[in-house]
């Protein structure tokens, strides 16, 4: 099976596009791997970018070139993943995530904004602080 084939199991809305005779391979305006001279190696190169960002159920990541890593609480924080990668109904490569005290992200997370977490993150996972609870709605009555 060729590059081409196994990215688009993987995902059938990927593209090529040839840009001043380079090419690259897209999904709507997300880039996967590297611009290339040829068609196959941005295939090549998709597909290993591709498999970087399956994760597996208890990999721990960082969120990253995403709104939510600028985020004081949520952002620059590590997260497990509950489960392993799957193909949401969008096409997109995704996760549930949760942090070391059992609080879980809401919702899935694509995985295309994520990034494995290096050494010294992992260090410091276990010391994290909790993410605080919402709120609790005060009541009106007495």
């Amino acid at each position: 099976m060729s590059y081409k084939e196994q990215c688009l199991e993987i995902n059938p809305k990927l593209k090529a596009e040839k840009n001043n005779n380079k090419w690259q391979i897209k999904y709507y305006q997300s880039a996967f791997g590297s611009i290339c001279t040829s068609a196959a190696q941005a295939w090549e190169s998709a597909y290993k970018h591709l498999q970087s960002i399956m994760y597996k159920k208890d990999d721990l990541v960082v969120m990253d070139n995403c709104m939510e890593a600028g985020c004081p609480i949520k952002g620059k924080r590590i997260w497990r993943c509950r489960t392993d990668h799957f193909t949401s109904c969008s096409g997109d490569i995704a996760v549930f995530l949760e942090d070391n005290n059992g609080y879980n992200y809401s919702g899935y997370f694509l995985t295309y904004f994520l990034r494995p977490a290096s050494e010294e993150e992992i260090k410091a996972f276990e010391g994290q602080n909790p993410i605080p609870p919402k709120a609790e709605k005060l009541s009106l009555s007495s």
